[in-house]
């Protein structure tokens, strides 16, 4: 008797391992239709649906990373639209629920990306980490270069490491050329306010030259962006060459769209700058 006990305990544990105990493919059907119904939520903008979708995922399948990758993504939608108060709970959860999806899938480049970009961005009472964020930007690195010299260099721009944080950025910066001639309509980590931002920090720093690099740089990866090209513009006009000033200033104002109050505030501003610079271009 006690021998077919174990017998039939070491059965048990073998289906139990294989997922073929009695319920449990109806478990790992029923956590993929709550999963999809997450992901559809989430496409919707329904953030409390999403929510509820994705913890019923789980809750029936712990082992599946995509589960509460998709939970982290709707803890994370709904961060945004919660009051302050209520802010910290909703970022505890997303960053555990990437960190379990992580554990599960080390290889997911997205996962590791938003971890990374939590422990930046987040303050320390709420877990914002650099030496986590390192962690997930070196593992990023091995994946996907591009975005993982652009999460060290927002690290180490955060850590005041300029020498450090301009070597990460001139390798984003060639890998992101490389990376629009091949996927010219995909979008990266790396945008065009790390190079915009470091060139006013070097501004400040009053190293004018080496900021007129940078900003020529982003007008390279960037080239359809009107912000840029203001950028330039308030640049060469901080130089005193007020003629280059005046051309980027006009390129600028007639590639600004317009869409928004920050575009139409800037735009309003660029004319009021360029008809200033004719009247003294005319003298």
């Amino acid at each position: 008797m006690v021998k077919k006990l174990f017998v039939l305990i070491f059965i048990l544990i073998s289906l139990e391992s294989v997922g073929l105990l009695p319920g449990q493919a109806n478990n790992s059907e029923n956590a993929e239709s709550f999963f999809l119904k997450c992901k559809s939520s989430l496409k919707e903008g329904n953030a409390d649906k999403a929510i509820e979708f994705g913890e019923k995922a789980v809750e029936l399948n712990n082992k599946v990373a995509k589960y509460y990758q998709y939970l982290g993504n709707a803890y994370n939608m709904k961060l945004r639209k919660v009051p302050d108060f209520e802010k910290l709970m909703y970022a505890t959860k997303l960053r555990d629920s990437w960190e379990k999806a992580c554990q599960l899938d080390s290889k997911n480049v997205e996962v590791r990306i938003g971890l990374a970009h939590y422990y930046i961005v987040a303050p320390a009472f709420a877990g914002g980490n650099l030496e986590k964020a390192k962690v997930h930007a070196t593992e990023t690195l091995k994946l996907d270069p591009l975005n993982g010299h652009t999460l060290f260099t927002k690290i180490y721009l955060t850590e005041k490491d300029f020498a450090s944080a301009e070597k990460s950025m001139e390798s984003a910066f060639k890998r992101y050329l490389d990376f629009k001639k091949k996927h010219p309509s995909e979008t990266s980590l790396f945008d065009e306010n790390i190079l915009n931002s470091y060139g006013y920090e070097l501004i400040k720093q009053e190293k004018i030259e080496k900021a007129l690099k940078y900003f020529k740089m982003n007008v390279k990866a960037f080239p359809g962006s009107y912000n840029v090209y203001d950028s330039l513009a308030e640049l060469y006009l901080l130089k005193g060459d007020k003629e280059l000033a005046l051309d980027y200033y006009e390129k600028a104002s007639k590639m600004n769209p317009k869409k928004s109050e920050w575009d139409i505030k800037n735009y309003n501003a660029e004319v009021e700058i360029i008809k200033k610079l004719k009247k003294e271009l005319d003298r």
